[in-house]
């Protein structure tokens, strides 16, 4: 029973305990069933009430190049193409996050949207300068193969690091080489990699979170195994704080398929379903990125073809571009409003509406007041 059952059974109010069961249930029924989901968007619409998630984090990417090529990575598609990779500069980051500290965020994530951080040869200058801000934390994203020992050691020595999220691809040579297109070389690293992390977590305390994001391929074929390399990371996986195994890939926006991911058992998402949609997506207020070529975009991951561009940073001030002051942003929320979902947000299987509870629940006015939209 939980907590609160018990409360109204120790003042023995019977009625009051079973009002706090139906209640319960209905909260259920409504978040976990298509129609209850549909009522509950619409319910907390007409009463103005919203819910916005880590509003305060800031999303900055520093490489534009990666040294895997994951089947399901959008990028992928198109880098071969660009022949001039982009990485942030120490110089530029610290520009970029010093205007993102000025107008008040203080949860910073540096994320591989793009690319792989560590093949940015000022990762660990930028890291530092991170470190020694006013902020209340920092989370690195990576693949964990282009790191060196002394990198993983120095993972220890963050005092803002609250988040080290590493991910891993496959559960033998062969499921690693169908997902990322690599080969023995790289594989060999990773597990090189992991050892020493085991090794150093068995010899020292850290005050950061380490979770897995195991991408694992065809799920039959996962169970069946017998690989020393899958019992290592389950092995692995019971030291860290997290461990996610991933057997379905998003679909980009629309821009990765079945077709994509042909023969390697990752399965796609589809779209969300318009009958979940209501209102704007929550991700155009909370996940904000900075790029590496300093453009700006109201999504993380998903704005692979530049329709939700904001500016670039250099042009006007981060308070502009992140606020109802931009057009460019108040069009798109605007869109939103009255049911218009363009490319990528049309197709997109991240969806996620403001109405829907789950973070912080506010007023939509106040919302629209902390935007200036």
């Amino acid at each position: 029973m939980t907590g609160k059952l018990i409360m109204h059974l120790r003042q023995g109010t019977i009625l009051s305990a079973l009002k706090h069961v139906v209640k319960k249930k209905i909260k259920r029924f409504l978040r976990d069933n298509s129609f209850g989901r549909w009522f509950l968007l619409r319910f907390n619409r007409s009463q103005g009430r919203c819910h916005i998630s880590k509003a305060e984090v800031m999303n900055i990417d520093i490489s534009d190049t990666c040294n895997l090529s994951c089947v399901m990575c959008v990028y992928e598609q198109t880098r071969n193409e660009n022949k001039f990779k982009k990485m942030m500069s120490l110089e530029l980051f610290k520009k970029v996050f010093d205007s993102v500290v000025k107008i008040g965020y203080k949860d910073i994530e540096l994320c591989p949207a793009k690319g792989e951080l560590f093949l940015n040869k000022n990762i660990w200058p930028i890291l530092e300068y991170a470190d020694s801000a006013n902020i209340h934390s920092l989370k690195v994203v990576t693949n964990f193969i282009p790191i060196r020992q002394t990198d993983i050691i120095r993972f220890f020595n963050l005092n803002k690091l609250k988040l080290l999220e590493i991910s891993i691809y496959g559960f033998d040579p062969d499921s690693f080489k169908l997902i990322t297109r690599k080969g023995r070389a790289q594989f060999n690293k990773l597990i090189s990699n992991l050892d020493i992390l085991n090794q150093i977590i068995d010899s020292n305390e850290r005050t950061f979170q380490i979770h897995f994001r195991w991408w694992i391929g065809d799920l039959q074929e996962f169970n069946a195994s017998k690989s020393k390399y899958k019992q290592y990371i389950r092995t692995l996986g019971k030291k860290i704080d997290r461990l996610d195994i991933k057997e379905y890939a998003d679909n980009r926006a629309g821009m990765i398929s079945k077709i994509n991911v042909s023969n390697t058992g990752v399965k796609v998402r589809s779209a969300s379903s318009k009958f979940s949609k209501c209102g704007p997506c929550r991700y155009l207020f909370t996940d904000f990125i900075i790029n590496s070529d300093l453009s700006i975009s109201t999504c993380r991951c998903y704005d692979h073809t530049g329709k939700l561009f904001l500016g670039y940073f250099d042009e006007k001030p981060l308070s502009h571009i992140l606020s109802g002051h931009n057009q460019l942003f108040n069009r798109i929320v605007t869109e939103q409003e009255q049911g218009i979902y363009r490319d990528p947000c049309s197709t997109c299987s991240q969806y996620k509406s403001i109405y829907f509870p789950g973070g912080k629940c506010l007023e939509y006015q106040q919302l629209k007041k902390n935007f200036n939209l």
